[in-house]
């Protein structure tokens, strides 16, 4: 068994702990091998049950609902004729959220300080994978486990999955189907009868715990998250895997799809002929993979080495929006780097399986973040301008390659989107950037430190830290995300605005 700790373990879940324990023992025994016993799971359960009953809940908090679906799980362990593989793929697992659901929501979110230090200290190793003794031996490790959640809509949940199965090699990889609590019948039985496939049946929906939860089950090296209102078409994966691989710092790569905000929607498929059209784009593209500050991945191939070192996804997003920014935010701070890669297209139909509830928690994800981060995950630099990077690719199109990097100084650009866009334009003309950044708001520093040259706080007012830094050295371009007029004439002369977009400027120093 793990050794974790719980450095804010409250009286209650102190009672509660042995009993965990003793439950995921019978687990781990049950995926090593042993003949799972039933009736004392059973009794185990009715005592957390009553040992957590009468208790008010936090708002966020899922664990009545986990409850149920881990009582479920341990059902159909005890019936399965394989109860080893049905005890690694879904009970450990249910296990685990179970215990971090009622620790994190009844002991931890209750005091700031307390969420803080969880973050700081305990999030990571609450997250890991679930390797249970005997059982990883049993086979060679998978390259990348797909996995694809579904909650009801069976038609898209077809496509997608029959997409994945038709341009994917299996070989080597592993699929793992997840049944989010479904309404219907259909879904359980549609995914039973994919060949090949480990399934993940939740009996209730348990929103951001099915993340955490398929994480914890998976093998691969790589792990791809493919949304099921999503299609996937010809050398998707290769293509992502080739970037991700050619980026040691890369950890996570996504496809350019349509009805995706971020300006991830860079291209529009025609209503007929996608396959045609995603080989086209696949073919002219090739290699053409842009930074992004963040990613909103309805398809994503993440790194495992690297999420084993920042956790996946935090169920302090209960309402399922900005947990992908958090884990942007996480992987930038850790100086990993983040790709839509412009030589893959998939066609995503959008918001299928939330349907429009994100139009009703769009604002409390955004608290959320704001709560964990004291940041807005709207702020400057979250997201590039639309023809951004259409402008910068026209102002470097003029360029000469050079052999000596080009030096940048880099005023505000927040959470750094537009000094991505920057860099790509200039590493596709064959050149290297260095750059300097300048910031009067000392929490952006974080977000980009590990991506610039040096970084300098801008003090003790940054009008005079720029009028220093412009004196004692030299740079060739200024990038200014925000308003610009004050910054060309502080600058003063020998400066000229070459691209002006969405409040991003880009001036070049004259001849």
């Amino acid at each position: 068994m793990e050794k974790l700790g719980f450095r804010w373990a409250d009286e209650c879940f102190l009672r509660l702990l042995p009993r965990f324990h003793a439950l995921i023992a019978e687990g781990e025994a049950v995926a090593a091998g042993r003949v799972p016993d039933r009736a004392r799971g059973e009794a185990l359960l009715d005592q957390l049950e009553k040992g957590t009953a009468g208790i008010p809940l936090h708002p966020g908090c899922r664990y009545t609902e986990q409850l149920r679906n881990t009582r479920d799980a341990w059902q159909r362990t005890a019936a399965a004729p394989q109860p080893a593989q049905m005890a690694e793929d879904t009970l450990l697992p249910f296990l685990y959220e179970l215990r971090e659901e009622w620790y994190f929501w009844q002991s931890v979110a209750v005091s700031r300080t307390a969420m803080q230090d969880y973050w700081a200290h305990e999030f990571v190793p609450h997250h890991q994978r679930i390797h249970p003794t005997g059982t990883m031996d049993r086979a060679e490790t998978p390259e990348v486990t797909i996995f694809i959640p579904a909650c009801g809509h069976l038609d898209h949940t077809r496509r997608c999955v029959e997409s994945v199965l038709r341009h994917t090699d299996l070989r080597g990889r592993e699929l793992l189907l997840i049944d989010h609590g479904s309404p219907d019948s259909e879904t359980a039985a549609y995914f039973a009868a994919v060949p090949g496939a480990r399934v993940i049946r939740f009996r209730e929906n348990v929103r951001m715990l099915m993340f955490s939860a398929a994480f914890r089950a998976s093998r691969g090296r790589y792990l791809a998250f493919v949304s099921n209102d999503t299609v996937v078409t010809a050398g998707w994966l290769e293509r992502l895997l080739d970037c991700l691989r050619r980026h040691p710092d890369g950890i996570l790569a996504a496809p350019v799809t349509p009805h995706t905000s971020n300006g991830q929607s860079l291209f529009a498929a025609p209503a007929e002929g996608l396959d045609r059209f995603a080989a086209s784009i696949g073919r002219h593209g090739r290699g053409d993979w842009r930074q992004r500050a963040r990613i909103m991945p309805v398809i994503g191939l993440y790194r495992v080495s690297m999420l084993e070192r920042i956790g996946f996804a935090d169920r302090w997003f209960s309402t399922m929006e900005f947990w992908d920014d958090d884990l942007s935010l996480r992987a930038r701070r850790a100086g990993y780097r983040q790709f839509l890669c412009a030589d893959v297209y998939c066609d995503h139909a959008g918001s299928v399986t939330g349907g429009g509830a994100w139009k009703e928690t769009l604002v409390e994800g955004r608290r959320l973040f704001w709560q964990k981060h004291g940041l807005d995950p709207w702020g400057r630099g979250f997201c590039r301008p639309p023809g951004l990077e259409d402008a910068l690719r026209d102002f470097f199109s003029r360029w000469r390659p050079r052999a000596d990097p080009v030096r940048v100084l880099a005023l505000g650009c927040g959470m750094g989107d537009s000094l991505f866009a920057l860099e790509d334009a200039i590493r596709r003309r064959g050149g290297r950037m260095e750059c300097h950044l300048l910031s009067d708001r000392p929490a952006d520093l974080p977000d980009l430190l590990r991506f610039v040259h040096a970084a300098y706080p801008a003090r003790p007012a940054w009008p005079e830290a720029l009028r220093a830094l412009l004196e004692r050295e030299s740079f060739d371009i200024l990038l200014v995300d925000g308003p610009a007029a004050e910054v060309a004439r502080l600058a003063g002369g020998g400066w000229r605005a070459a691209v002006s977009c969405g409040g991003v400027t880009v001036y070049r120093r004259e001849a």
